[in-house]
């Protein structure tokens, strides 16, 4: 007989007619990763994109990828302090969304634009999400 134990009830596998219907809410499988560890993580397997970007394209390169990323977390800051919800610049997925966002556009990109795109990408896409989770579709 196939037994295993999980959530504190013992789940018998050969007769599952016995077995009840547990619903839970999202993640059923957790762990120690957090949001912040798996940026920082991304930010790490970009570094080499980055050097190599930095050394073909120089310092424009390095301005947009200065703006995109201070243009990111500065949009989530704004964002959040207007929403009055809790800050999420410390799990560094501005960061990320703002490097993605730089190697993304030429580095011969005016300034203003990469901030609209700042803006689009943060802003535009957190009230969407937003949208959707009141709507309970997240």
């Amino acid at each position: 007989m196939a037994l295993f134990k999980r959530s504190e009830e013992t789940v018998n596998l050969e007769n599952p007619a016995n077995n009840p219907l547990v619903l839970r809410p999202a993640p059923q499988i957790s762990s120690a990763v957090t949001t912040h560890i798996i940026m920082r993580d991304m930010l790490v397997a970009l570094a080499p994109a980055t050097v190599m970007a930095l050394v073909n394209f120089g310092w424009q390169a390095a301005l947009v990828i200065a703006t995109s990323v201070a243009s990111c977390v500065g949009f989530e800051y704004l964002w959040c302090r207007w929403r009055k919800t809790p800050q999420t610049i410390g799990d560094l997925s501005a960061a990320v969304t703002g490097l993605l966002l730089a190697f993304n556009v030429p580095s011969t990109l005016p300034l203003y634009m990469v901030v609209i795109g700042a803006f689009v990408a943060i802003i535009m896409t957190c009230s969407d999400l937003d949208a959707f989770a009141r709507a309970g579709a997240l």
